[in-house]
């Protein structure tokens, strides 16, 4: 009787990278994996009795001109900015983009992605709200080409969030901010998650307990026709803010929209920012520089992002000998007028 033959689950386990990168080489996809990643991966479906199956695998035809986009809301700026890139890109390559709104919700993504599938596009890109990236699998297995846009990849695109997070709250307590708050929606995905790591990265380089206390994460997200969402929540935070008996020296928010809706609901109930509280984003939407005051953020550089994204994907659709290069966001911070000196 022959060895039982592993998975692709197991051999990433076994190597410790993702599923994703595992099927990406397994199925000899273009997709840049660096060599030394390539060879140990292939190395352990040797050892472990790999056998790739061949069906489902997608023939070769003629490719498709559209790419289909899934993001959670285009009502948030951040997305905005990142599909005008991708449009630009797509464009400029004579390709079409078919954009989805997942809305936040999980199942509402898989069904876009089913959909997309169906249509036989030419490629994806996904911004997912997904827990974990193992749905992709087969997806890649078959040859579709996917590129999660907020799924870390140094040899993809890489917001390098978590060190922008840092960054940005060592400038919060560099203004001589202790009490620092944690505002976000909950850290169901990898980019909330690395923020929260940033924050604490910040705090801890610095001897600076972190206060649970001060620690605002919601417990749901859900979209509701208007799809403000994050703004929402932020309002939401912000009232829990003010009704300590001890106010933070700032607040530290996952995305700009969340720091807007906590700026507006402060200025309501008579918290001033920055007088009272200072406030800092993430993202540099357009917006962060038109509210008053103007948002104290971290650049994440949305358009560029997509731009490149979509050029990187449509080289995996072509097979294309030489790739668009890796998108690296360089971790910087913009001040505005919404932090300042702590006072006192």
């Amino acid at each position: 009787m022959s060895a039982k033959r592993a998975t692709i689950s197991q051999i990433a386990k076994k190597t410790g990278y993702s599923s994703a990168t595992v099927s990406r080489v397994l199925s000899n996809s273009s997709y840049p994996v660096n060599v030394q990643t390539r060879n140990e991966i292939l190395s352990a479906a040797q050892s472990m009795n790999y056998v790739p199956n061949a069906i489902g695998r997608m023939l070769k035809q003629s490719v498709s001109k559209d790419i289909g986009i899934i993001i959670p809301n285009v009502s948030n700026p951040f997305y905005t900015e990142l599909v005008l890139g991708a449009e630009r890109g797509a464009n400029k390559r004579g390709y079409s983009i078919l954009l989805c709104n997942s809305m936040r919700n999980e199942e509402t993504e898989q069904k876009y992605l089913r959909t997309l599938c169906e249509k036989q596009v030419g490629g994806i890109l996904l911004s997912s709200v997904a827990a974990s990236g193992d749905y992709l699998i087969p997806y890649i297995s078959r040859g579709i080409k996917i590129i999660d846009i907020d799924a870390s990849n140094p040899e993809g695109i890489d917001f390098n969030r978590r060190e922008s997070a840092k960054r940005l709250v060592e400038h919060l307590i560099s203004l001589g901010h202790r009490r620092i708050a944690f505002a976000s929606s909950p850290l169901t995905i990898e980019s909330r998650r690395l923020l929260f790591e940033g924050y604490k990265d910040a705090l801890t380089a610095l001897s600076i307990d972190v206060d649970e206390s001060l620690i605002f994460i919601s417990e749901d997200e859900s979209e509701t026709g208007s799809g403000a969402y994050e703004f929402r929540n932020g309002r939401d935070i912000a009232t829990q803010i003010a009704a300590l008996t001890k106010l933070p020296h700032a607040v530290f928010a996952v995305n700009d929209m969340t720091a807007i809706g906590i700026i507006q609901k402060l200025s309501e109930l008579s918290v001033r920012v920055p007088e009272d509280i200072s406030v800092a984003g993430f993202d540099n939407i357009e917006t962060a520089s038109m509210v008053t005051p103007s948002l104290t953020t971290a650049d994440q550089r949305a358009y560029e992002a997509g731009f490149h994204a979509v050029n990187m994907l449509i080289d995996d659709i072509e097979e294309v000998p030489q790739r668009t290069p890796p998108f690296s966001v360089t971790p910087s911070f913009i001040e505005r007028s919404s932090t300042a000196q702590r006072r006192g």
